[in-house]
């Protein structure tokens, strides 16, 4: 079975806000559903002039949600006992404006909403726009994270990295807003902020990821002695000595003879 190591790389970033995300609720109220609507309608108006006079575009203000119920009441009976009294049909319209932070825009549409005669309720996140970006930082982040301590780890357990095997990232979604927050009730709360200089605090993000890389011995280094070199040059011959003259045979000289005479 290969050998594996598993860890969890953690990205972190810090990132100031800019952009303002406010969000308005108009909610409204009637026993006739027609009448009910109508008036939703009015609110609705009523709201787009406001900000309209405050600069910004009717097609700037979304709507998020939008939803009618009917609402009751629980009444009490000379009895004790209780009975479900019918008050109306409710309308709950939920809008954003989103726009860049900006000291000055962000008071006219404060003031713009406090203002308003639909008296909405508000409320103001302070967020990134180019959410991808900052995401793919914290991805790559977690990545570097994770490397740096398997390549520890693998180093002191006295192995190496092999190939990456596995990459399991659960994505749940970012929180990519401030901790800063802005409410205001209604238009009767008095509030404004044409002067107002909010400073949002930054918005910390961090997300994991994990990693399953093989592992694998480490080499280890051996000094192989060196064999001495051998000469391949040709060994040079011995002289070869000339064979000795052999010595000529003397030839045998005759004895001399003595003659007598008679």
């Amino acid at each position: 079975m290969d050998k594996t190591i598993t860890v969890r790389g953690v990205g972190k970033v810090s990132v100031k806000p800019d952009t303002a995300a406010l969000t308005l609720v108009l909610s409204s109220i009637d026993e006739r559903y027609d009448a009910a609507m109508i008036l939703a309608e009015k609110q609705l108006d009523e709201l787009r002039g406001s900000f309209g006079n405050a600069g910004f575009e009717k097609g700037e203000i979304k709507t998020v949600d939008f939803r009618v119920t009917t609402e009751k009441k629980n009444v009490p009976d000379m009895k004790g006992n209780y009975t479900s009294v019918f008050l109306g049909y409710r309308c709950v319209h939920t809008l954003r404006l989103t726009f860049d932070l900006d000291p000055v825009k962000l008071g006219n549409a404060i003031s713009a909403a406090t203002s308003c005669a639909a008296s909405p309720e508000i409320s103001i996140a302070f967020t990134v726009r180019d959410k991808y970006e900052v995401s793919s930082e914290i991805l790559a982040r977690a990545a570097k994270s994770a490397h740096d301590k398997a390549s520890v780890l693998a180093e002191a357990s006295g192995v190496k990295l092999g190939d990456l095997i596995r990459i399991d990232y659960d994505f749940a979604g970012l929180n990519m807003q401030s901790p800063t927050r802005f409410l205001a009730c209604n238009a009767d709360s008095g509030v404004s902020a044409r002067s107002m200089d909010i400073e949002p605090d930054d918005i910390n993000v961090s997300d994991s990821v994990s990693f399953t890389w093989a592992i694998e011995p480490a080499r280890s280094e051996r000094i192989v002695a060196r064999k001495p070199e051998v000469s391949t040059a040709p060994t040079p011959a011995a002289p070869v000595s000339a064979p000795k003259a052999s010595a000529a045979p003397i030839p045998e000289t005759p004895s001399a003879s003595g003659t007598s005479a008679e």
